[in-house]
This record gives structure tokens, sequence and C-alpha cells, in this order.
């Protein structure tokens, strides 16, 4: 199919740490709210149930939370 109806299929992964120390500060900052994107909130003692539904694909953004900490 990506042949004959000469489609183009682009793939992207991998972060530097610097990307990640840059996403963390603009969320410290405000400047962007993830808040809206998380669909699920676990603590940490359902951390199985988590991985399940990420895994699954059910989730925009699954967030495991430590309560303890």
């Amino acid at each position: 199919m990506i042949h004959y109806k000469e489609l183009v299929l682009v793939g992207s992964h991998d972060s530097t740490r610097a990307d990640y120390e840059k996403a963390l500060a603009l969320m410290r900052s405000g400047n962007i709210q993830v808040g809206p994107i998380i669909s699920h909130r676990f603590p940490l003692e359902e951390i199985y149930d988590a991985f399940c539904l990420a895994n699954g694909r059910t989730g925009l953004k699954v967030m495991v939370v430590n309560e303890g900490a």
C-alpha cells in the first residue's frame, strides 16, 4: 500500500537529556500546561494497572503518582 499509493511514512524517536530538561523547564515555568493531556492518574500501588492501560493505548497520557513522597 505504501508503494502503490506513494505514501510517505515518517517516524521519530529518541530525545536527548537536553530535550527533557527543556521540556521540564517549560512545564515548571507554566508556559506549557500538561494537565489537560493527562487522561489517567494512578497511585504507585496500582502501577501494574497503569502499565496495562498505557500498553492498551486506551489513555492519552497515563501518570503514576507516588503520593507518599
